[in-house]
């Protein structure tokens, strides 16, 4: 019988390195030197070894880590590439203009006007 992770022995690792779930294939928890601890589902697409992060411990539980790692398995069996659904999938919103816009206002502000010195005839006046 096989026996994977379970929440006592994960909160109790402290060592860095990569410790491999025995339950779900692929499942892996990545500890860094600093004691942070984050979900890895590490995977073979095209003959490349490829991880997808599942998400930072304990935000993401063990049963949720699993959860993402069976959907991410179930994905690659039929043909497609994991990806994470669970993400946010709305672009950013920028406060700042874009250069484009930027741009133009600053090329709008500097076209002559009706009222600048760069537009009165000057024959008119001396003559």
């Amino acid at each position: 019988m096989k026996t994977g992770f379970t929440d006592p022995y994960i909160k109790n690792l402290r060592a860095a390195g990569r410790y491999t779930d025995l339950v779900t294939t692929g499942l892996n928890l990545n500890i860094k030197r600093n004691g942070g601890k984050y979900w890895v589902f590490r995977y073979l697409l095209a003959g490349r070894r490829r991880d997808l992060s599942l998400g930072v411990y304990p935000d993401v539980s063990l049963k949720e880590a699993r959860k993402r790692a069976v959907a991410c398995r179930d994905e690659l069996s039929q043909g497609g590439k994991p990806i994470a659904y669970w993400r946010h999938s709305e672009p950013a919103i920028f406060d700042k203009p874009l250069f484009k816009d930027y741009s133009k206002q600053c090329i709008e502000s500097k076209k002559p006007s009706a009222y600048s010195g760069a537009n009165i005839n000057i024959g008119s006046a001396i003559g």
